[in-house]
C-alpha cells in the first residue's frame, strides 16, 4: 500500500532501508536539491539585464499583455521573435558563429532558383529513407518517424515507401519516386554534405538560407519587416518585446547566443521536424545540438509550441535544468539501473521524468484513452495536448476557487507551526525560532538563510498549481484561467506566506538545537552518540540521521544543520508540488482526484514519524505536545465559540473536489431516489451562478473566488439575522459552533 498512502520522498527512504539501492541519498536527495536550484533560478534571482527584475517577474508580465490579445495571433508573435532574413543568416553571428562561405551561398541560391528552397527538410528525409530502404533498416526508420508529429505530405512519403519494392540503387529509387532532375541534383548535394567538413559547409544553413525572406528596402532587421507584412499591433509588439527581453537575460547567462538559437536554428528545426527529420551530430554543432535538437527528441521542448508564454517558460527551464539537474542526472540513472525491484524502479524512473518535464506513461495512457472516448463520441481526433490542459486547467481553476484570500485558511497556516514543528523540537526551540523569524531585527536574515538552505521554496507556482499539470508542462492552462490567476495572485501570495513562515521556524529551531550542541562535542565534553540524542538528530529518517552524523564527524557543522533544517521544515509543514503527493497519486488522474488530499496523506505520515523515531523520551515528549496544541487550539476556538477542529486532528479523506463530483455523477445515475436528487443538487450547484440562482450558494469549483464569495455571502445572511460574532466569524470562513454542539468534537454537518 506503500504508494498509495506514502509520500514519494518517504518511499524513497523506506526503498532504501529495505536495501533496494540508494533511492533517497542518490536519487531524491540530488534531485531534489537540483529542482530546488532551477526554481531559484525562475523565480529569485534578480536579473541586471532585466532591470533588477526576476524571470518570474517577467513570465507575470507576459502573462498579463497576452491577455489582450486575441489567442489567434500567439503565433505572429513568435514569429516575430523568430524572425531573421537572408542577409541575417549569412553574416557572422546570424546563425553560425562565422559568416556562410561563398559555396554555401551559391549551392542556397541555385536551390533557391529551382524552386526548393522549402523542401532541403522533405528531401533530407527522402535520402535517408533511400539508404534505409537499401540496408533492410527501412521498417525501423519508417516506426521511428511514425512517433513524431509529421506533416501530412511527411506522412505520404512514408506510405509510398511502405509500397515500393526494395532498391538496389540511389538512382534507382530516385526514379520510381518520379523525382525531377533539380530534385535529384538537391539530394547528391545533401549525400555530398556528410563528407564536407562541418567548418566550412553546413548544409542546415544553406536550409535556413534557402527558405528565408531576403530583407526589403526600408526595414532595419527582419522583425521589422515580419511586424510590417503581418499588420501587427502595438500590443502583439510590445508582448514580443518582453518575450525577446526575457529569452536574451536567460540565454546571455547561459553562455548561449540567443539570436543564434531562436531566430536561427530553432524555428527551422519546426520545418525539419515535420518532414520527420530530426537533425544529429552530423548537421548541427555541439552546442546547438546539446540545447536544441537533444531536448526536443527528449520531449522536454516542444517544437510545435507557438503559445509565446509557455515556450518562454519552457526554454527558461531547460537552460537551468542544463545547468543544475543534468550534471547529477547521470550518476541517478545509475542508482535506478541498479535497483532490482520493478516497482521501486518504475515509480522512481517516473518521478525523474516528471521532474526533467517529460511526458511519462499515465499521460500518455490518459491522453489514448480521451482519443478513444472523442472518436467514438464524435468521430474526431483530439489535439495532441488536450489532456495535459484539461487537467492543467481544471485544477488552476480549482485552486483558485478554494484558497485565495479565505483568512481562515491561512489563519490555520500560521497556527500549523506550531502544532506540528514543537513537538519534534521541544518547545522551547521551537519558540526560539519563532522569535528568529518574527524579530523586525532578525526576520530578513532568517528568511534569507532559510531560502538559502531549501527549507523555504521559491515563487507561487507550486502552490498555485498544487497537484496540476503545470508542474509538467509549465504555465499552460487556457489563457481564460492565466485571467482569473493574476486576480488571485496576491491570495495565493497570503497563503504561501503563512506556510513559508512556519518553514523558516521549523528550519532554524532544528538549526538551534545543532548549534548548541557544536561546541560540547568540539570539545570532547559529549560522544557523537550524546550529540545525536541532545540535538534530536534520532528523531530523524536514519537516512537523513546518517547524512547529519557524516557533516558533524566531518566538522561540516553548518551543513548538517542546514540539511535537518531543510528535511524537518518539509516533514512538519503541509508541501506541494514535486514528491509531495502520494506516489499513488503520480498521475493526470491521480493529481486531479487527489487535489487537496496533501493534508490527510502527509498528516499521516507525520504522526507514524513522531511516535517511531527517537527514544521512548522523544516519542512520548512528543505525543504530549501535540496533544496539548491540538487540545489548546480546539479549546481556544470553544471558548469563543467557534469549530476549529479542522485545524487539527488525522482526517482521513484524501480525496478533492473532483472526487465529490465524480461520486455525484454516479450516484445521480445508480444511487437512491433520495441520492439522486441530493447528487444532482450538488452537480447543479457547481455550475457557476446557475446553482447559485437555484441553491443561493455561490461556491463552485470552476468559479475562481468562490468559496471567499461563499464566506462573504454567509456573513451577510448572519449580520441579516443580526449575528454580528457568527457575521465576523462566517466572513474570514471559520465555522459557528451550533447550538446543539456542547464540545468542538460534536460536529455535525449540514445538507
Amino acid at each position: 500500500l506503500a504508494p498509495v498512502v506514502t509520500a514519494l520522498e518517504n518511499f524513497a527512504k523506506a526503498a532504501e532501508r529495505r536495501g533496494l539501492g540508494p533511492m533517497y541519498t542518490q536519487g531524491y536527495v540530488p534531485a531534489h536539491n537540483a529542482m530546488l536550484q532551477v526554481q531559484r533560478e525562475l523565480s529569485d534571482v534578480v536579473r541586471d539585464g532585466l532591470g533588477g527584475l526576476t524571470f518570474k517577474d517577467k513570465l507575470q508580465q507576459i502573462s498579463g499583455s497576452l491577455v489582450r490579445v486575441n489567442r489567434k495571433r500567439y503565433p505572429t508573435i513568435t514569429g516575430h521573435v523568430e524572425a531573421i532574413t537572408k542577409e541575417e543568416i549569412a553574416k557572422a553571428g546570424g546563425l553560425m558563429t562565422r559568416a556562410m562561405t561563398e559555396n554555401e551561398l551559391r549551392i542556397a541560391k541555385y536551390i533557391e532558383g529551382a524552386g526548393l528552397g522549402n523542401d532541403i527538410p522533405r528531401l533530407m528525409s527522402m535520402s535517408r529513407l533511400i539508404d534505409a530502404s537499401m540496408s533492410d533498416k527501412l521498417p525501423k526508420v519508417i516506426e521511428r518517424m511514425r512517433k513524431i508529429e509529421l506533416s501530412p505530405e511527411a506522412q505520404e512519403l512514408l506510405t509510398l515507401f511502405e509500397s515500393l519494392p526494395k532498391v538496389g540503387t540511389r538512382e534507382e529509387a530516385m526514379a520510381m519516386l518520379d523525382l525531377s532532375e533539380a530534385e535529384r541534383q538537391v539530394i547528391k548535394i545533401i549525400k555530398g554534405s556528410g563528407a564536407a567538413d562541418k567548418g566550412k559547409f553546413s548544409i542546415y544553413a544553406v536550409s535556413r538560407y534557402a527558405s528565408a525572406p531576403s530583407l526589403k528596402k526600408g526595414f532595419k532587421d527582419g522583425r521589422a519587416q515580419f511586424a510590417f507584412e503581418n499588420g501587427m499591433t502595438k500590443k502583439e509588439l510590445d508582448v514580443s518585446k518582453l518575450v525577446s527581453e526575457t529569452l536574451e537575460a536567460g540565454f546571455t547567462d547561459s553562455g548561449i547566443d540567443a539570436k543564434r538559437h531562436l531566430s536561427g536554428y530553432w524555428p527551422h528545426l519546426r520545418k525539419w521536424v515535420q518532414q520527420g527529420f530530426v537533425p544529429d551530430e552530423d548537421i548541427l554543432p555541439p552546442d546547438v545540438l546539446e540545447w536544441v535538437s537533444t531536448r526536443f527528441r527528449s520531449g522536454e521542448l516542444n517544437v510545435y509550441e507557438t503559445d509565446p508564454l509557455a515556450t518562454v517558460y519552457r526554454h527558461l527551464r531547460g537552460l537551468y535544468m542544463k545547468r543544475h539537474f543534468d550534471p547529477v542526472m547521470g550518476d541517478i540513472n545509475k542508482v535506478l539501473r541498479g535497483t532490482g525491484d520493478e516497482q521501486v524502479k518504475r515509480v522512481m524512473s517516473e518521478y525523474m521524468l516528471e521532474l526533467m518535464g517529460r511526458p511519462h506513461a499515465s499521460f500518455t495512457k490518459l491522453q489514448a484513452s480521451m482519443e478513444k472516448f472523442f472518436e467514438t463520441l464524435i468521430g474526431k481526433k483530439i489535439p495532441e495536448r488536450l489532456a495535459s490542459d484539461i487537467i492543467s486547467g481544471l485544477s488552476a481553476v480549482v485552486s483558485a476557487s478554494v484558497i485565495p484570500f479565505r483568512a481562515a485558511l491561512i489563519a490555520r497556516n500560521f497556527f500549523e507551526s506550531a502544532l506540528k514543528v514543537s513537538p519534534r523540537t521541544g518547545v522551547s526551540h521551537y519558540f526560539r525560532g519563532l522569535q528568529y523569524v518574527v524579530s523586525q531585527d532578525t526576520r530578513r536574515e532568517a528568511f534569507n538563510m532559510a531560502m538559502k538552505a531549501g527549507a523555504i521554496r521559491p515563487g507561487t507556482q507550486k502552490i498555485r498549481s498544487l497537484h496540476a499539470a503545470d508542474e509538467l508542462f509549465g504555465p499552460t492552462a487556457p489563457i481564460a484561467v492565466h485571467k482569473y490567476l493574476r486576480i488571485f495572485d496576491k491570495g495565493f501570495e497570503w497563503y504561501q506566506g503563512a506556510d513559508d513562515w512556519g518553514r523558516a521556524i521549523a528550519y532554524h529551531a532544528q538549526r538551534f538545537r545543532i548549534m548548541d550542541n557544536v561546541d560540547d562535542y568540539a570539545k570532547g565534553r559529549i560522544t557523537i552518540s550524546q550529540f545525536k540524542d541532545k540535538a534530536k538528530i534520532n528523531t530523524f529518517d536514519p537516512l537523513d540521521a546518517k547524512i547529519a552524523e557524516d557533516f558533524i564527524v566531518n566538522k561540516e557543522y553548518e551543513k548538517a544543520a542546514d540539511h535537518l533544517g531543510q528535511v524537518l521544515s518539509r516533514e512538519s509543514m503541509t508541501r506541494y508540488g514535486y514528491a509531495d503527493h502520494p506516489v499513488g497519486w503520480n498521475s493526470v488522474q491521480g493529481r486531479l482526484f487527489g487535489q487537496f488530499g496533501t493534508w490527510p496523506v502527509q498528516y499521516k505520515d507525520y504522526l507514524v514519524q513522531g511516535f517511531t523515531r527517537g527514544s521512548m523520551k522523544d516519542r512520548a515528549e512528543f505525543g504530549m505536545i501535540h496533544a496539548g496544541v491540538s487540545g489548546g487550539i480546539i479549546a481556544a476556538g470553544a471558548s469563543i465559540g467557534v469549530n476549529l477542529h479542522n485545524w487539527t486532528g488525522l482526517q482521513f479523506y484524501t480525496g478533492g473536489p473532483f472526487t465529490d463530483l465524480s461520486i455525484d455523477v454516479m450516484k445521480s445515475i445508480k444511487g437512491s431516489d433520495l441520492e439522486k436528487r441530493l447528487a444532482r443538487r450538488n452537480l447543479y450547484s457547481n455550475v457557476p451562478i446557475l446553482g447559485w440562482m437555484e441553491t443561493g450558494n455561490p461556491r463552485s469549483v470552476f468559479l475562481p473566488g468562490s468559496y471567499l464569495l461563499g464566506d462573504l455571502d454567509n456573513a451577510r445572511k448572519s449580520l441579516e439575522s443580526g449575528e454580528i460574532f457568527d457575521a465576523m466569524m462566517g466572513g474570514v470562513g471559520v465555522r459557528v459552533m451550533r447550538p446543539d454542539e456542547k464540545s468542538p468534537l460534536d460536529f455535525i454537518y449540514r445538507f
